[in-house]
């Protein structure tokens, strides 16, 4: 009931009905995966079960899983309240489902060809990582609703725009409010294309 390694040809994969659990790492490092099939049987996932997963463009889960669903090919948790992880190969903009109220560690991980990010008004906790290695993202836009967040400029701060906390890493100029007294930890990181 343990699949504890994948070492398939990639592809479209389809995990068995009768596996309850992922072990940590099992699908790690493999680049020729497009998609992953979770049965309902799966009730746990180990940490960075789909790590460094540079081809994989979606899940899909089966209905009737207890624990995890998924949305446009990106896994939440069973009530879309967390979102899980998002392929790598994911392209375009996400928009984030309104019942998701936080995004895991390394959620966006290595995602370097989205190009941006819709944050619902639900949303309040997202991990420092979460946004990590989305060497494209050009915008973050987040509804104007959100008690946590704000956006200006596809760049993202907390709600009253004293901490700019992300700079997307394709923008090339950001002009910072007069409101904004903190840049947070690693906001810039990645920015290449910034001149100014």
């Amino acid at each position: 009931g343990v699949l504890t390694k994948y070492n398939g040809s990639g592809g479209d994969v389809v995990i068995p009905e009768g596996v309850k659990s992922i072990s940590d790492f099992a699908f790690g490092l493999n680049s020729s995966m497009i998609s992953v099939t979770i049965p309902k049987s799966v009730t746990a996932i180990g940490e960075d079960t789909f790590s460094m997963c540079s081809g994989l463009k979606s899940f899909v889960v089966k209905s009737g899983n207890p624990s995890y669903s998924s949305q446009d090919g990106v896994l939440y948790d069973k009530d879309r309240t967390t979102l899980l992880i998002c392929p790598a190969k994911k392209t375009g903009t996400v928009s984030i489902p309104d019942t998701v109220t936080s995004i895991g560690e390394y959620a966006f991980g290595l995602c370097a060809d989205l190009t941006g990010i819709v944050i619902p008004k639900s949303l309040t906790s997202i991990e420092q990582t979460a946004l990590s290695g989305c060497k494209s993202l050009t915008s973050i836009s987040v509804d104007g609703s959100n008690p946590a967040y704000s956006s200006e400029d596809g760049v993202l701060y907390n709600k009253n725009q004293t901490i700019l906390l992300l700079c997307p890493a394709k923008k090339a100029s950001v002009s910072i409010p007069n409101s904004v007294i903190t840049i947070g930890k690693r906001a810039f990181n990645g920015c290449n294309s910034l001149t100014s």
